[in-house]
């Protein structure tokens, strides 16, 4: 009787450990569909075109941040930069992208900046700062990775952003059930 109390015991933990990991999925799916609710503006309210090339060079900026934690410079970028700017920061709704990938703006400061700094004074800037969550960090990476690969699709300028979501959670849930 004791083997059979045994086995119960077993397939009521496996069970708890299946419904677990269940919910770990579900709540991971969740939180990619908020971070690609807050990317899809972006997307929806600029040319399909220019929101592509903004996604493509924030996926680097995230990369970047993800590859080199401790350097600053990867955790900052000028607000004025002309690439930055052309490609990213004049896009509609690209200050609530670069809120929602974790960075704040911050001007550095006039007084205390050294020789090198002289030519940032005064400037604004979109900082990361060194707290930042890095599993959420590669969280977003892997939601702009969705982005990039659901907007590769011609028709999307014709498509509604119900169509986004609903893509979108599509291929997170094939990812979940790999």
């Amino acid at each position: 009787s004791n083997s059979n109390n045994d086995s119960n015991n077993d397939s009521g933990g496996i069970k708890i450990e299946a419904v677990s990991e269940e919910r770990r999925a579900q709540l991971a799916i969740k939180q990619q569909f908020v971070l690609l609710k807050a990317l899809a503006p972006l997307y929806v309210d600029n040319h399909h075109e220019q929101a592509r090339r903004a996604f493509v060079r924030l996926s680097k900026i995230v990369a970047n941040v993800l590859e080199h934690p401790e350097e600053e410079k990867y955790r900052r970028i000028c607000t004025t930069n002309k690439t930055f700017h052309k490609v990213v920061g004049k896009l509609k709704h690209a200050d609530e992208v670069m809120r929602a990938l974790g960075f704040e703006v911050t001007a550095t400061a006039a007084a205390g900046a050294s020789s090198s700094d002289q030519s940032e004074s005064g400037k604004l800037f979109w900082v990361m700062p060194k707290l930042t969550d890095l599993g959420r960090v590669k969280q977003l990476a892997q939601a702009i990775d969705i982005v990039l690969l659901l907007t590769g699709e011609e028709e999307w300028k014709e498509q509604q952003q119900t169509w986004f979501y609903n893509a979108a959670m599509t291929l997170i849930k094939a990812r979940f059930n790999q």
